[in-house]
């Protein structure tokens, strides 16, 4: 939401001690008028020539008849400078960005801030992936990356080392398992007629999922295999 300061010297202003109830009103007005502008302080009346008073007053709710006599006081006494009968009317509220601030604009500081949290987020993210694209030298499982290797060379793949692809191993070797029987699930699921058929799901994520894990290892091995153009063939 938008606002703009009033400030108490109004009361003393010799400008304005003698105004009526009503002229307060349309400064007032004014003032909230010129605050909502996108060049705020400036106020352009787009209309035909000679009718930007008209588009004036039915902004403010205020007579035409009586604004114009209004408007020419306040010029008169310097609080604004205006021309209303060119092709392009404007007013302008003079002083406005010494006694209205930059930083009073909530709407463009909160979007300032909210930039500031997105691209510091996106920062943070873009951190976390990076540490995330390898699995440290000292991690306590270094096997995982081996049957990862074991896996890509038995299967044809070229799956990297990063954690989203070991992160399954690494499960499995935490719960006890080991690289041979890792492995062996490898050695399985490749002879495998299904995965065969379909060898999208030779992939770390299948193959060392928790709930398949301890399925596939305790399957009965089946006849060895040869590759051909990564395609996987029983042999006979």
């Amino acid at each position: 939401m938008k606002w703009f300061r009033m400030y108490s010297e109004i009361l003393n202003d010799p400008k304005m001690v003698d105004l009526t109830t009503t002229d307060y009103g349309v400064w007032v007005k004014l003032l909230a008028l010129a605050n909502q502008q996108s060049e705020r302080g400036f106020i352009r009346l787009r209309s035909a020539r000679g009718q930007a008073i008209g588009t004036l007053s039915t902004l403010l709710r205020h007579r035409k008849d009586r604004l114009r006599t209004t408007l020419d006081l306040f010029k008169e006494r310097g609080m604004i400078d205006f021309d209303l009968d060119g092709k392009e009317g404007w007013l302008e509220i003079t002083n406005w960005n010494k006694k209205q601030f930059q930083s009073d604009d909530v709407t463009a500081r909160t979007r300032k801030h909210k930039q500031k949290e997105r691209s510091h987020e996106r920062t943070r993210t873009e951190q976390i992936r990076t540490e995330q694209i390898q699995i440290p030298e000292h991690s306590h499982f270094p096997g995982a990356k081996e049957v990862l290797d074991y896996l890509n060379e038995k299967a044809g793949k070229q799956f990297s080392s990063m954690n989203e692809n070991l992160e399954h191993i690494l499960q499995r070797l935490r719960e006890g398992y080991t690289v041979d029987q890792c492995r062996r699930v490898v050695d399985l699921k490749i002879q495998d007629e299904y995965f065969i058929d379909n060898p999208r799901y030779l992939n770390p994520e299948t193959l060392f999922k928790a709930n398949n894990f301890d399925k596939y290892l305790n399957e009965k091995p089946k006849k060895p295999l040869t590759v051909v153009k990564r395609k996987y063939r029983l042999l006979k």
